[in-house]
């Protein structure tokens, strides 16, 4: 390419006044070789450009989509550990109402399961 390049510099320095015409005939069957190189390289340009833009736009929308999901991960995980501090909080309250159901003697216990339904709610009712 270098070749052609200088050839076409040097028709267009040598052109004058007395030979342009023969000098612009020998330019225009260089660019002739030229133009369909220009054109094919033009359309590829447009191609990559398409592509291009094409990529970009889905780069901006997977970023987009990925700052969704990170925040519906740590939403997520802020809601498992929320769900966790309180099933925590109902183990604490289950053990503290075990250990004092395992301090009422069994001979109240034996004698409230013994007793007919209707009778423990009344009977737990005259408590209250």
């Amino acid at each position: 390419m270098q070749d052609k390049d200088g050839q076409r510099e040097e028709l267009i320095s040598s052109a004058n006044l007395f030979n342009a015409k023969g000098k612009i005939d020998e330019i225009e069957k260089l660019l002739d070789k030229y133009i369909p190189a220009v054109e094919q390289m033009h359309t590829t340009l447009k191609k990559y450009n398409v592509a291009f833009t094409t990529t970009t736009s889905e780069n901006k929308k997977l970023k987009k989509k990925n700052e969704q999901l990170t925040q519906t991960l740590e939403k997520s995980s802020k809601e498992s550990v929320l769900k966790k501090l309180e099933d925590e909080r109902l183990r604490h309250q289950y053990l503290e109402a075990v250990e004092i159901l395992e301090r009422i003697p069994p001979e109240v216990v034996r004698a409230y399961t013994r007793m007919p339904a209707g009778r423990k709610e009344k009977s737990h009712e005259e408590s209250i």
